[in-house]
């Protein structure tokens, strides 16, 4: 069985520390608002780790607003076995989980307004 070496599950867990802090940060006050510094402070990590997993802000932006549209996808689109009878509630469900998951003020932020202009 293949393990992954102490060092590279040191690796993922500080870059998924980085993702976490970042989506925290950027949800709460938007790409321009946040700073490296204050990302770093609240993954815990050095300033060099940061740069370590990505080239810069920008990157790590991008990476955080991927992760938020699977979790959108995982919402809106779970899998399902449908009737024909059943797909036009099942829109009408989906397009409501749209709706609601984007109502979440971090969503709102990172996906729709900060996504553009980054």
């Amino acid at each position: 069985m293949f393990r992954k070496s102490k060092k590279l599950e040191q690796g993922d867990a500080t870059r998924l520390a980085l993702l976490r802090a970042g989506r925290e940060l950027f949800g709460a006050k938007g790409y321009a608002e946040t700073s490296l510094d204050e990302i770093v402070e609240a993954a815990e990590v050095t300033k060099g780790a940061l740069y370590h997993h990505f080239a810069n802000k920008e990157e790590l932006f991008l990476n955080v607003f991927e992760a938020v549209k699977k979790e959108l996808g995982g919402v809106v689109f779970p899998p399902r076995s449908l009737r024909p009878d059943e797909v036009w509630d099942d829109l009408v469900s989906r397009c409501g989980a749209f709706i609601d998951a984007h109502t979440d003020p971090s969503v709102l932020r990172i996906v729709l307004l900060d996504a553009r202009a980054v």
